[in-house]
Parts: structure tokens; sequence; C-alpha cells
């Protein structure tokens, strides 16, 4: 009498697993990175508008805080030097880039405390304007 010899299973891998696995270090690494995004300028506190914009490139942030003193991206600086301090900035950012004209202008935010002094605000926008082909735009948090 002859038996029959038993069939071995083919192995296989489970991959259901190993997806949930790699899902799981994606999420963790995309989580990550949005918390190592930080924006630039000093801590201010910002006023409140319901009307405010996103915008969309923004190239220098100028910040008020509210014991007065003022940055360009993170760089203090003083009100007279407030201009070049802003075209070296874009000129840094823009290095192999198209150049900022009437077209496309640069964005230059100013990211003013609410406790701070609204004639020195003027004086930060009057600054601003020296600088060519840029927009101007008022930092606010929405309600």
């Amino acid at each position: 009498m002859r038996l029959p010899i038993p069939q071995r299973p083919t192995p296989q891998i489970n991959v259901v697993s190993m997806v949930d696995v790699l899902f799981a270090i994606l999420t963790f690494f995309i989580i990550s990175s949005l918390s190592l995004s930080q924006t630039k300028g000093l801590p201010v506190n910002l006023p409140s508008a319901v009307s405010s914009q996103e915008q969309k490139q923004t190239k220098v942030i100028v910040s008020l805080n509210d014991r007065g003193e003022l940055s360009v991206n993170s760089q203090v600086t003083l009100l007279g030097n407030l201009a070049t301090q802003i075209q070296q900035t874009i000129n840094q950012e823009l290095r192999g880039k198209e150049a900022p004209s009437k077209g496309n202008p640069a964005t230059i935010i100013i990211n003013a405390d609410e406790k701070s002094d609204h004639g020195r605000v003027i004086q930060i926008m009057d600054q601003v304007r020296k600088v060519p082909n840029i927009k101007i735009a008022i930092a606010t948090k929405s309600r």
C-alpha cells in the first residue's frame, strides 16, 4: 500500500502588515515635517481681522514687536537701513529666479504687534515703499 506524500504549503509573505507599518512611518514623517516649518520674524501678538487672506508667495517678513524692535526675516535692523535690508533679502531669496517686476511683485509682509505704535508702522511702510516692484501686506490672525 502506497501512502500519499503530503503536500507542503507554499511559503507566502503577508504584505498587509508591512503596508500598515509603511503608512504609519509615512504618517510620522509627514506630521513631524509639518512641525519643523517655522515662520521668520519676531514673536508678535497679531491683531485679528475677519477679511484677512493668506498670501501665496511670501518673500520678506518685516516684524515689529511690542518693544519697538524691528527685524527683516529674523535679522534685527534699524528703520534707516530697512529698505536696503529688504532689497538685499529679496536678492538673496531670488538667486537664479525671476526678479520682481510690475507684473510679478515681491510680497513684503509687515508683521506688527497689535500693541505697537501706529506711527511706527506708518514709518515702516514709508521705508518699505522705497523698494521697487513690491506689494505690501499687513499680517493678521483670522478670527
